[in-house]
């Protein structure tokens, strides 16, 4: 057989090729750590020079430390300029003239020379790889060993003669070559069944070929390249068409045509390459579906030598689907799958999962947190370190755990905590026999909910109807003189609590500072609890509730700051006493909370784990005391110690004991201005973990040949960073003007990492009609 070389000028002609039996083994490479080169700035002015480096994408590739180093590419050629500076140490010694006797017939023979004497074979070995010298260009795999086949015909150098052709098919497999480049074709009869036969050969032997499209203009490639099309082919072989610079084909490409699925084009307008005897500094233009071709024959080596563990046909598949999309949209019959992009082609692609130490498999989406922290834990987190995760073609990445961990969110306040403008409240007391009960309707407005702003609070499918009504309903009913009860349905625990406590101060607009913050503040909670005066001066509690952070409409697990659904089961306990003063009261509680997904409003699931635990045991001192002047005194402190119980599924492997604080004191007066108004001072600690940590066992290191993780420890210390404190002025009277108006002047300090502060004031008024 014979097949001319893809020039942009040439004619193709073509014999039956030969059969090739048998089937070697594919030498693989070591494998590569995915470090990046010493090197970090690879837009060089040697990289510049070729602006089809830039146009393919390639600098993802480089910056994942793929140069090339260690995989063989096969170039079945004209040669190559042995001596040419641009290859010095990198020419395979294996490489060979294959115009000889034992593999051409007698009337073929020449006294073998590996040496290019047209310059065809040389570009295209220096667009895959020629050095990263800071001289002329680089290639794209500029560190790439280069295997080169010579068969070029003695008196005519524009023909590739297919005995050499199916030689060095041959011997590509036996000596390790992992891609094979073929910028050559034919038209003419036989040649489709010829290349047909060279392509079940090197797909049965695990090579990635890429071959050109030709150069006729025509709307199909030539019958060389559709044989990439056939069966035996086995999705191993990628036809390769050319574009400009501005992506558009060029006039002499052959399109996709009939071989759309496997077409992707690449630069091949004036690609500068290397000069036959030339310095290295001396370059030539290049044009032609040849020049193309390279450039998608470098990348898949660039593939084997990141991940050696990948076969040939998801090298190609990987090339085909990671292609930018030119012309119509999808594949299409001009530019088939579209413009060659590496740096998309080592990017993970379909379902990604890690693994846990106990070898738990785990889906991985790096788009959502699975560890998220709550308030308590303030914004100073140091999530250090990787983790190893592997896509649906099993190649490993390497990704920072803090990509898995939600931001945390600024403690500034925040109005829409406070104002939800798409909810309408309707809220209705009544006297029930010796008790009392009261309702609240919410009705929410879906529709009006703005995601993008982050006040969608749930997720909810097209079906959901756009209107949502929830209802709430809370009584207390005396059972004796001394015994009463109260319960509540729907309201938070937090919420129920007021009906059981009066808190003067409550609520402030810095977080309730003077609520029990063990309490679960998500709606839907159902709570209980009793209330015994045993005496006079004594009042024994005990309280009981459980809060579920789920969407009760969708239970779908989210996280949503604006009403606190974040995922985790709460349940508590407490016990409290309360004394009665000369001067005012105080108070003391004992409780249990337990957590189920989260430790202390810390949501924990995904890679995480799904099965944590945990159990804080949490005490509260609180009083209330009369001053001179009619001003009065309220202060509580509350302390905490958390153990959190791993199930060894994911990476949280253990936690040590986290405590947590709590505080707030506040001056207060009636009628400072005017009767029935309330004038306050407060400066609160919202709960904050003091002291812990986070211990971690994440995949390290993947062994593709074990096909096994290894895994390193890694630790998040807790309770770092500055002290979140508030300041606050709360000044509500009643009966003005027939309504109700309240104002609160808020200091904030500490409420982000860096140690921000921030102001901010509150208005809130009502009449009746």
């Amino acid at each position: 057989m014979k097949a001319r070389r893809g020039l942009w000028r040439a004619a193709v002609a073509a014999l039956t090729l030969a059969g090739l039996a048998g089937c070697s083994s594919n030498g693989g490479s070591a494998p590569t750590a995915m470090s990046p080169p010493p090197t970090s700035n690879f837009r060089t002015a040697e990289f510049e020079r070729n602006q089809g480096l830039e146009q393919i994408n390639v600098v993802p590739a480089y910056e994942a430390g793929a140069l090339g180093a260690g995989v063989i590419v096969s170039v079945i050629d004209t040669g190559i300029d042995v001596n040419h500076p641009e290859f010095a140490g990198r020419i395979d010694p294996r490489s060979a003239d294959l115009v000889v006797a034992g593999v051409v017939p007698p009337e073929e023979q020449r006294s073998p020379s590996l040496q290019d004497v047209d310059g065809h074979g040389t570009s295209v070995a220096g667009i895959i790889g020629a050095a990263k010298n800071d001289l002329g260009t680089h290639g794209v795999a500029p560190e790439a060993t280069l295997l080169v086949f010579r068969g070029d015909k003695t008196d005519d150098s524009d023909v590739i003669l297919g005995e050499a052709i199916a030689e060095g098919a041959q011997r590509s497999a036996d000596f390790g070559a992992v891609a094979i480049n073929l910028s050559l074709g034919s038209n003419e009869p036989g040649a489709r069944d010829g290349f047909r036969s060279i392509f079940n050969f090197t797909s049965l032997n695990d090579m990635a070929v890429a071959i050109a499209a030709g150069n006729e203009g025509l709307s199909n490639p030539e019958e060389s390249a559709l044989a990439a099309t056939d069966p035996e082919a086995r999705g191993t072989v990628i036809v390769v068409g050319a574009v400009d610079f501005n992506g558009v084909i060029a006039s002499f490409s052959n399109r996709a045509g009939a071989a759309a699925d496997v077409y992707l084009v690449a630069p091949g307008v004036n690609i500068p390459t290397p000069v036959i005897g030339g310095s290295a500094s001396d370059l030539r233009s290049f044009s032609g579906t040849s020049a193309a071709t390279p450039f998608v024959t470098a990348a898949a080596a660039l593939l084997r030598e990141l991940w050696p563990q990948l076969s040939a046909r998801e090298v190609v598949s990987i090339l085909l689907d990671s292609a930018t999309d030119l012309g119509a949209p999808g594949t299409d019959p001009i530019y088939g799958r579209g413009l060659l992009n590496v740096g998309a082609a080592v990017q993970p692609s379909g379902a990604t999962a890690t693994a846990s130490a106990s070898g738990a498999a785990m889906p991985v989406d790096l788009g959502s947190a699975g560890l998220s922290f709550g308030p308590a834990f303030g914004s100073a987190l140091d999530v250090s370190g990787d983790f190893v995760f592997l896509d649906g073609y099993g190649r490993d990445f390497r990704a920072p755990l803090r990509a898995l961990v939600g931001a945390p969110r600024s403690l500034a306040f925040d109005p829409a905590d406070r104002i939800q403008p798409f909810v309408h409240y309707k809220v209705q007391a009544m006297v029930l026999g010796r008790g009392t009960v009261q309702f609240r309707l919410l009705r929410e407005d879906r529709a009006g909910l703005d995601a993008s702003a982050g006040l969608r609070a749930r997720a909810f499918s097209p079906a959901d109807e756009e209107i949502e009504h929830r209802l709430h309903a809370a009584f207390a009913m005396p059972l004796a003189q001394d015994l009463s009860v109260v319960a509540s349905h729907g309201f938070s625990p937090r919420e129920a609590d007021r009906f059981l406590v009066a808190r003067a101060l409550a609520p402030t607009a810095s977080r309730d500072g003077f609520a029990d913050a063990y309490l679960p503040a998500e709606e839907g909670g159902v709570t209980a609890a009793l209330r015994w005066s045993p005496g006079r001066n004594w009042k024994l509690d005990i309280l009981a509730a459980n809060a579920d952070g789920r969407d009760a409409v969708s239970n779908h697990v989210v996280f949503a700051p604006v009403v606190g659904l974040d995922g985790i089961a709460r349940s508590t306990l407490r016990i409290a006493a309360t004394r009665r003063l000369p001067f005012g009261e105080a108070r003391i509680e004992a409780g249990l909370l337990r957590e189920a997904g989260g430790i202390l409003g810390a949501r924990i699931g995904g890679p995480f784990g799904e099965g944590v635990e945990a159990v804080t045991w949490h005490r509260a001192f609180a009083f209330d005391l009369a001053l001179a002047d009619g001003w009065r005194a309220q202060g509580r402190y509350a302390a905490g110690v958390t153990e959190a119980i791993t199930d060894g599924a994911g990476f949280l492997a253990d936690a040590d004991d986290l405590t947590s604080t709590q505080f707030a004191f506040g001056l207060y007066r009636s009628g400072l201005l005017r009767k029935g108004d309330l004038f306050s001072v407060s400066a609160l600690q919202p709960l904050r973990v003091e002291s812990g940590a986070l211990l971690l066992l994440a995949p390290e290191r993947y062994d593709y040949r074990a096909d096994a993780f290894s895994f390193a420890e890694r630790r998040i210390a807790l309770g770092e960073g500055p002290r979140p404190f508030d300041l606050e002025a709360r000044y509500a009277v009643g009966g003005l003007f027939g309504g109700y108006m309240e104002a609160n002047v808020l200091r904030q300090f500490n409420v982000d990492a860096a140690g921000g502060d921030a102001w901010a004031g509150l208005l809130r008024a009502a009449w009746s009609f």
